[in-house]
């Protein structure tokens, strides 16, 4: 694992007093128990209220797989100039310097400043460019919380809610789809053929992750209960399955 690379973490922040049951499937799993087309791989059964991490079983740490943020770096580019549905939490003071851009990114993929630096050179970017991609951040948040249906202010409310500071990016829509849950075709630079399916339960209420937060490398699931969380984060009730335990 060099400096570059992420260990993938999953954490569900469960805003329903009566808690929820979580299961994650990968494509890559050996496990048993399919849903999506793959294989059940963690289910910690219900996990408790815990908007700020409170619970003790809602965290997922898939075993050997990282990301390098080098594949992350195109991605994030796309959604600063209104192009993807992954975009940064906005940086006061603003416009923010090149440094504190830098400081940013460091926090949001839980990185070392030096690292970042290395990618940005590796593409050739300057500071000058990388302060002008920023000055469009506003506009690719507010973008991606339209093109999903969220309330920007809402969106900040949640990832206050869950102590995350402005250290934050938001993966939604088509983005988040072939980015983290992966169609296994292998075309996505993140997850290649491999593909994670989130579902909060219980069975007959069944819901699929389609968007999450990103702080300090892991990706971050508010999970609601028939709410604007409910809706902002997760799918269309996938109904009854037999294969389905808790």
């Amino acid at each position: 694992m060099s400096t570059n690379d992420i260990d993938w973490q999953f954490h569900f922040r469960v805003f329903h007093s009566g808690g929820v049951i979580i299961r994650a499937h990968h494509a890559g799993c050996a496990m048993t128990k399919w849903h999506d087309g793959r294989p059940c791989c963690w289910k910690p059964g219900e996990v408790a209220y815990g908007p700020a991490g409170q619970a003790t079983n809602d965290v997922y740490c898939p075993a050997n797989f990282v990301v390098s943020f080098g594949d992350w770096w195109p991605l994030i580019k796309d959604g600063l100039r209104l192009i993807k549905d992954i975009t940064m939490m906005c940086i006061p003071p603003y416009p923010p310097s090149p440094k504190e851009i830098k400081n940013y990114m460091a926090d949001v993929f839980g990185l070392t400043v030096d690292v970042i630096q290395e990618i940005l050179e590796e593409d050739g970017m300057t500071d000058d460019e990388l302060q002008a991609l920023f000055t469009q951040v506003d506009d690719s948040f507010n973008q991606t919380c339209s093109n999903n249906n969220m309330n920007p202010d809402r969106v900040k409310d949640i990832a206050e809610q869950m102590n995350l500071g402005t250290e934050w990016a938001l993966l939604a829509g088509n983005d988040y789809w072939d980015n983290i849950h992966g169609s296994g075709d292998g075309d996505s630079p993140i997850v290649g053929d491999h593909g994670w399916s989130m579902f909060r339960g219980p069975d007959g209420d069944r819901r699929i992750a389609k968007a999450c937060f990103l702080h300090k490398g892991h990706f971050i699931f508010p999970v609601g209960w028939k709410d604007d969380i409910d809706n902002y984060f997760w799918g269309e009730n996938t109904g009854k399955d037999s294969n389905w335990e808790v």
